[in-house]
């Protein structure tokens, strides 16, 4: 967080985002075994959410103790988001980020049967 601290220290205004999708599919992947022993699958956008807000509780608490150990009091915030997704997307043919396990067809068509 220095750097980032370094720029907030000269006065400018900082936006971070990150991507989360190792976190997602670990969250999945933690569902998928749980429901195999009858504890509930968590949605998609569920574990999303909880990755974004996790880590942006982590991001926000050392950016403020960094700051703090310049004495700067100044706060972060951390903004959960949705997005609306276009079901027609062409990019939805050749995805470029995989999120989660990969299965064999047999074992995948099992997971979709016991979620419908």
């Amino acid at each position: 967080m220095r750097p980032i601290a370094d720029l907030i220290a000269d006065g400018h205004r900082i936006i971070l985002t990150h991507g989360n999708g190792p976190q997602v599919g670990n969250i999945l992947r933690r569902s998928e075994v749980g429901a195999e022993h009858n504890i509930y699958p968590i949605p998609m956008e569920l574990c999303v959410a909880d990755t974004q807000g996790g880590m942006g509780y982590m991001i926000c608490q050392c950016l403020e103790n960094e700051l703090l150990s310049r004495g700067i009091d100044h706060r972060c915030a951390t903004v959960i988001t949705t997005v609306v997704v276009n079901d027609d997307d062409p990019d939805f043919a050749h995805p470029t980020k995989p999120i989660g396990v990969f299965y064999r067809e047999e074992e995948a068509r099992r997971h979709i049967e016991r979620d419908h």
